[in-house]
């Protein structure tokens, strides 16, 4: 039988998604849309990863930029909100270290930030809510496979 891996965009959101939930089974992940404002807060949100190919090689490598963000409905819990992105880093860095189940990965960069947002949330969202975003962003480049 031969196998047959997922591409390694995917391969980079199955995995983040499958670590997430089980470094973190307190705060639920969503993918696809934000959910709406009555679930609870906090949770995180992967957004959908950007994939670029090196076509200069024989085999297709990618590189992927994806942003893991954290929504807060309560502005004076920052705090919370910057121990779930130390998490997403921690999860970033072991996939580094230990690999996808296909794919060894090298981290590009990576960095967060959290912002006050009063913008985002408008559809469905409480009226009046500020909201906490936090965003941790990456840069990992698939560099060989397993």
């Amino acid at each position: 039988m031969i196998h047959i891996s997922a591409l390694p965009i995917e391969e980079y959101r199955v995995e983040l998604v499958r670590r997430l939930k089980e470094k973190d089974p307190d705060h639920k992940v969503y993918e696809a849309m934000l959910p709406p404002a009555d679930v609870p807060h906090p949770f995180y949100y992967i957004e959908d990863p950007r994939g670029t190919d090196d076509a200069a090689k024989r085999e297709v490598m990618q590189d992927v930029y994806g942003t893991v963000s954290v929504w807060h409905d309560d502005p004076y819990r920052k705090n919370e909100v910057f121990k779930m992105l130390g998490l997403v880093g921690e999860v970033i860095r072991e996939m580094e270290t230990e690999g996808t189940p296909s794919y060894r990965w090298m981290v590009i960069d990576s960095g967060m930030r959290v912002v006050n947002d009063t913008v985002s949330g408008k559809t469905g969202s409480r009226g009046g809510t500020v909201y906490v975003h936090g965003l941790y962003e990456v840069h990992m480049k698939q560099i060989g496979s397993i």
